[in-house]
């Protein structure tokens, strides 16, 4: 990771809140946005103080320096990248990520198309404590199944009329509100832990050959007669378990690959294309394009490359 993701250069150290990069606003859409704050006593307890429905345009960063509140967003369209403690995390629709008090993490555009996030903040004097109890550790991302993914969303959406209101005789109801979302994230983490204990084996295989050799093209009936069983398993199986296609999980390890040698080396984006598997550069270009909203010669120009250059 090149020290330009680490810390942007108009962060100042010591600094807390929330820095953004020039020309931010004008890259913001509030779509819908409705905020209650400062709601005497209930500071003291979990309290939802902003709902909104944004989107993002062009590329764009900011950074959260010791943040002081719980932040949730769930990914609507396209794909943001967060950056904590080193650890890049690339968040998909229909996917969460949830930044914790005190946490400092680079949020960022993955490419030039807009992006668009449901955001719920939460505060509270508790807010660390229970995150603790619950297991929820720093810069946690997760993977809903679809219908969790659609009730998670129905569930921050009800935070805009309650908060709408300002009614002091639901404030108890924003708190358990908040409650319920954390215990439901808490209750992921404990299924997706035993889950992962007790995948079918013929998906540990598929993990393992798809992880370790991504950049090989594998068919499914390649992959059927890996892991002994048909075709039609093969796919069912990984869309259970893993909550996508074989071919749309193996696509994503390409890009995440495309994104490190685009960035971590000199090579020519023909010879990047050869290293992952692709039939030419053209066909590369597209489906990076497709994933990411930019090309690859575009996201090389834009990002910061932590390479030396050739002597």
């Amino acid at each position: 990771m090149s020290k330009a993701e680490q810390k942007p250069e108009w962060v100042q150290p010591n600094n807390t809140g929330t820095i953004f990069s020039p020309g931010y606003e004008r890259r913001l859409q509030r779509n819908r946005e409705e905020t209650w704050y400062d709601v005497y006593p209930f500071a003291s307890v979990l309290w939802a103080q902003a709902i909104t429905d944004i989107t993002r345009h062009g590329q764009w960063q900011l950074t959260r320096v010791n943040y002081h509140q719980i932040a949730m967003e769930l990914e609507l369209e396209k794909e943001v990248v967060y950056i904590q403690n080193g650890e890049k995390i690339i968040l998909y629709p229909g996917e969460l990520h949830l930044t914790r008090p005190g946490d400092t993490v680079v949020m960022r555009s993955s490419g030039s198309k807009p992006s668009r996030q449901l955001q719920l903040l939460i505060s509270g004097n508790n807010t660390q404590s229970i995150l603790d109890s619950l297991k929820i550790t720093q810069g946690m991302k997760f993977r809903f199944e679809p219908s969790d993914a659609a009730f998670f969303r129905s569930r921050m959406e009800s935070f805009f009329p309650l908060l709408q209101k300002k009614d002091l005789a639901e404030s108890w109801t924003n708190s358990l509100r908040c409650n319920e979302l954390l215990l439901f994230l808490a209750d992921c983490i404990r299924r997706k832990q035993h889950e992962t204990e007790k995948y079918p084996l013929p998906v540990m295989i598929l993990l393992k050959i798809m992880n370790t050799a991504y950049d090989q093209h594998h068919s499914i009936q390649e992959l059927a007669q890996h892991c002994g069983v048909s075709d039609r398993s093969v796919f069912r199986l990984f869309k259970k378990y893993i909550g996508v296609t074989p071919h749309t999980y193996h696509q994503r390890l390409l890009m995440e690959k495309a994104r490190y040698l685009l960035k971590n080396s000199n090579d020519s984006i023909k010879e990047i294309a050869g290293k992952l598997g692709f039939l030419n550069a053209f066909y590369f270009s597209s489906t990076f394009s497709r994933f990411t909203g930019v090309s690859p010669s575009d996201y090389r120009k834009t990002e910061p490359q932590n390479v030396q250059p050739a002597h």
